[in-house]
């Protein structure tokens, strides 16, 4: 379906005085994830956001300009408060909820964080998958696997655990069931997500703790 181009006047749903710049990677991110960056041309994002293509050429030069700004602005600050949330406990439960409940309260705050991450990261060839693989450095990756490392050389979490594959699941178990739910989730349905990731954690990493990934298996 074209996209219908705004009237004039200020973008939907964008904040008196809030940077131009801003408003395009508002409307970036949102047709992003519902029809993909490969599905989505720069003329689709100047006509969401209400303004002319050569408006939006005159910020982002090309789509890769657009999304090397986007990873900086809008994903990097978002890796680095779940991060944050993940090591500020020494309790692995504590800090794997931690870090649900910030994923979701991201996604309540920026309702194309699911299907984004549904589309272009999760999903093989994602155009974000590859670009964010090449551009954000390993250090937040090493710091959070060394984390989950030192909770199994202490015996509180399962050692059949691939400490790489943790947040990735937490990720699962939260983006899969927002997506599948729908818009940004209301309170209940969000806690609902958390109480269930949780669920599925605190069985898969308190239980058995101390047992060998042989006995687990």
């Amino acid at each position: 379906m074209p996209v219908r181009a705004r009237g004039p006047g200020r973008p939907r749903g964008t904040r008196e005085g809030e940077p131009l710049q801003d408003q395009l990677l508002d409307a970036a991110l949102t047709l992003f994830a519902q029809r993909g960056i490969a599905q989505t041309p720069l003329s689709a994002i100047a006509a969401e956001a209400g303004v002319t293509k050569a408006m939006i050429h005159y910020h982002f030069s090309t789509r890769e300009k657009l999304l090397d700004v986007l990873i900086e602005e809008r994903l990097m600050p978002l890796r680095t408060s779940l991060i944050k949330a993940l090591c500020g406990h020494a309790d692995p439960i504590d800090a794997l909820t931690a870090f649900a409940r910030s994923l979701v309260a991201q996604a309540r705050i920026c309702p194309w964080l699911p299907g984004l991450w549904v589309r272009e990261v999760m999903s093989e060839g994602g155009l974000l998958r590859v670009r964010m693989r090449a551009q954000l450095d390993a250090i937040g990756e090493q710091r959070t696997t060394a984390h989950i490392e030192a909770w199994q050389r202490d015996g509180l979490i399962s050692p059949a655990l691939k400490p790489e594959f943790v947040l990735m699941s937490v990720f699962g178990m939260t983006m899969l069931p927002l997506t599948v739910l729908g818009g940004p989730p209301d309170a209940q349905a969000a806690e609902a997500v958390v109480e269930h990731a949780v669920a599925m954690l605190r069985h898969g990493v308190r239980e058995r703790a101390s047992a060998s990934p042989r006995e687990i298996a």
